[in-house]
């Protein structure tokens, strides 16, 4: 009966493929520990940290006819992790220039 324990942890916080993890600390346990030597006790590898998907949506998006589709909204996220700065931009225009209430805004 061996087993292995360590702390793994990648070398930074950021998404992205083949992305260094720095083993630490491993150590034999175990029973049958002691009939074996370690030769080292850290190690790498290599694994994925895949990109977290945020929710955008648009609000704010009413304004007085002025003959253009333009529009200006306020882009809101949801799902961002604490600490992360993180901007969005886009460009807002109702489907048509005329005035009215429930119009579609798209924002691209």
């Amino acid at each position: 009966d061996v087993s292995l324990s360590g702390t793994a942890a990648f070398a930074d916080k950021n998404a992205g493929t083949g992305k260094t993890v720095n083993v630490s600390g491993i150590a034999g346990n175990g029973a049958d520990a002691g009939n074996y030597t370690l030769l080292n006790s850290t190690a790498s590898t290599q694994a994925n940290i895949a990109a977290k998907q945020i929710t955008v949506s648009a609000s704010g998006v009413n304004k007085v006819y002025d003959g253009s589709t333009a529009a200006s909204a306020k882009l809101v996220s949801a799902g961002i992790v604490s600490g992360d700065d993180v901007s969005l931009s886009g460009t807002a225009a109702f489907a048509d220039k005329n005035a009215g209430s429930g119009k579609t805004v798209s924002v691209t």
